[in-house]
């Protein structure tokens, strides 16, 4: 008799092996123990599963979750995250000072830190808000890239006020508030949020 291909020391019975039922049930319980078993509830589970065994997997019908054991009790599984410090671009007048994309359960942050290398920058008519033109700061790598166009806000510590990063990610600066501007040296400071496709 050989064992299966994949390292999980389950007894398969060769072409010429003598019959023996024994053997089958015994590879189809290693097989079942390794397989993601589906429950109408915990409860259930846990009246059939009395002994379960560290890396058993379970779904859960009631709650649509599945769970391991982890050799002391039934848990969720950890969300696999995901991040990246590289790949934001500037656009000409600003310095890439720092980038984070942080990517968990189909939600993803984006943390922008760009330094303004260019002349100043301010509203375009005394007390409206508004940048005109409105500059183009920045580019998100591919991987971080919002499915559609959101609005965020944006501070240098001086001012503040709203950006956008759309679906191609570019980021735009709309609108500031107070006098100062936004000078050569300044860092423009954001944090976006958005749940992915």
């Amino acid at each position: 008799m050989a064992t299966d291909d994949y390292g999980q020391s389950i007894t398969i019975p060769g072409k010429t092996s003598p019959p023996d039922i024994s053997v089958v049930m015994a590879a189809v319980q290693l097989v079942l123990k390794r397989s993601v078993l589906s429950f109408t509830s915990a409860s259930t589970r846990n009246a059939t599963l009395t002994s379960p065994v560290e890396g058993m997997t379970t779904w859960l019908q009631d709650v649509n979750r599945i769970e391991v054991y982890n050799g002391s009790s039934w848990v969720v599984p950890p969300p696999v995250i995901t991040t990246a410090t590289t790949g934001l671009t500037a656009e000409t007048g600003w310095s890439v000072s720092s980038f984070i994309g942080r990517r968990a359960s189909g939600i993803s942050t984006v943390v922008v830190l760009i330094t303004r290398t260019g002349g100043t920058l301010n509203e375009s008519s005394a007390g409206s808000g508004n940048l005109s033109p409105e500059p183009l700061i920045g580019t998100l790598p591919s991987a971080w890239r919002p499915p559609e166009t959101i609005n965020t806000l944006y501070a240098t510590g001086a001012v503040d006020g709203e950006a956008i990063i759309n679906d191609a990610g570019e980021i735009t600066l709309r609108t500031i508030s107070g006098n100062a501007g936004i000078g050569t040296n300044d860092n423009v400071r954001m944090m976006a949020t958005w749940v992915d496709d």
